[in-house]
């Protein structure tokens, strides 16, 4: 690492900068000024594509709006549904939430405490979407999928590029896992198979 890139590092370090890369728990406790990726999900979960909010980078900032801070606390874990804890470390990393109407899965990566211009806290749960690789159909018996159906679990794949900040309201359970080695399942690679602790929700998927 040359010496330039030696004093950038050390900068971020001192203003608190997170790298999209970087272990978010690591850097749990204090604000910290979020990278662009981050800021955009943070964005699209509290305005959901709609007018009334401006991003802290546009201006000028009409009289009396509010804006959105880049700036954030991340922390390792929190409470949902009131008793269930969630967590960007294993094994209550990974959950089922509601996205439009549908159930989707993701692992957690970061849980964010942010606010607006107006001292407006808002706490987003960033994930790593997996897609279902066999969703509910009605499938023979003999196939893979009607197996999957009888025993309440699901087969997916982990979206190396597919990220989403959720609001902690839309969690609507934990998930035990497994991940496995390329081919299992017919899943090229990287494979999981989870299975919701809400055991009332396996019927869903």
């Amino acid at each position: 690492m040359g010496p330039c890139c030696t004093k950038r590092q050390k900068h971020k370090e001192l203003m608190g900068i997170i790298e999209e890369d970087q272990d978010p728990v690591s850097q749990r406790g204090n604000w910290i000024q979020v990278g662009k990726k981050i800021y955009n999900a943070m964005f699209q979960m509290v305005t959901g594509g709609k007018a009334g909010v401006c991003r802290v980078e546009e201006f000028p900032h009409p009289p009396g709006s509010r804006v959105l801070s880049d700036f954030a606390i991340l922390v390792r874990a929190m409470i949902i549904r009131q008793t269930t804890k969630a967590s960007s470390m294993p094994p209550n990393n990974l959950v089922i939430y509601k996205s439009k109407g549908h159930f989707e899965y993701g692992f957690i990566k970061g849980i964010y405490n942010f606010s607006d211009n107006h001292q407006k806290m808002l706490t987003g749960i960033y994930v790593q979407k997996i897609h279902n690789v066999y969703p509910k159909l009605q499938y023979p018996p003999g196939h893979i999928g009607y197996y999957l159906q009888l025993l309440g679990v699901t087969i997916g794949t982990i979206e190396q590029d597919e990220f989403q900040m959720i609001s902690p309201s839309k969690i609507v359970s934990l998930a035990a896992y497994r991940l496995f080695d390329n081919e299992v399942f017919r899943v090229s690679n990287h494979g999981v198979i989870l299975c919701p602790s809400n055991r009332q929700l396996s019927g869903f998927f």
